[in-house]
């Protein structure tokens, strides 16, 4: 193997590892902490997980969880990370795929932020760090293991697509006068 791919894999190595200690030393005891949302996403994964071993890939009802017994939930929510969660139920322990999960989370939404960083024109260390701090932000943190906001971390995990789509859209003209890039 080239050194150049050993190193740029140590740029998702050590990163992932951290991610992973984080998790592990958290999850250490076994539980979940009681986040706002945590009931309410692990219920959706479980129904999900339900579904896929019953057979059912794309349900439209909750009929496994006992408190969403009928609901549209299914229907109304995204679910790509639902299905992802689900999934990770047949391979891990519940509570290990949860923080199975989570990893996952930290890990797309670093390498998101890495690969806009990479884009607009930070070098490899400082892409790499740009996306660490962007990861490992307090309110990341907080939301991905103390409120378990499920929908609102997937969704921070895009922003810096968002963030270079805004700044490739708009374009300084000599004059500084940023004008649309059509």
């Amino acid at each position: 193997m080239h050194a150049s791919a050993i190193k740029k894999g140590c740029y998702y190595l050590i990163p992932g590892l951290v991610f992973a200690i984080i998790l592990a030393y958290v999850g250490r005891f076994g539980f979940l902490y009681a986040g706002a949302d945590l009931q309410f996403h692990a219920s959706r994964i479980f129904e999900f997980y339900q579904h896929i071993k019953n057979g059912n890939l794309i349900p439209v009802i909750s009929t496994f969880s006992a408190n969403q017994i009928g609901s549209i939930v299914p229907t109304m929510y995204p679910s790509f990370p639902v299905y992802i969660g689900a999934v990770l139920q047949f391979i891990f322990p519940p509570v290990t795929a949860m923080y199975v999960l989570m990893w996952v989370q930290l890990m797309t939404q670093f390498s998101i932020a890495k690969w806009v960083s990479k884009e607009l024109g930070l070098s490899l260390t400082e892409s790499t760090m740009a996306a660490f701090i962007y990861t490992m932000a307090t309110p990341t943190l907080s939301q991905v293991i103390q409120q378990w906001l499920f929908g609102e971390v997937w969704a921070m995990s895009f922003m810096p697509l968002v963030l270079l789509g805004l700044i490739r859209l708009a374009k300084t003209t000599t004059d500084n006068v940023v004008k649309l890039d059509k």
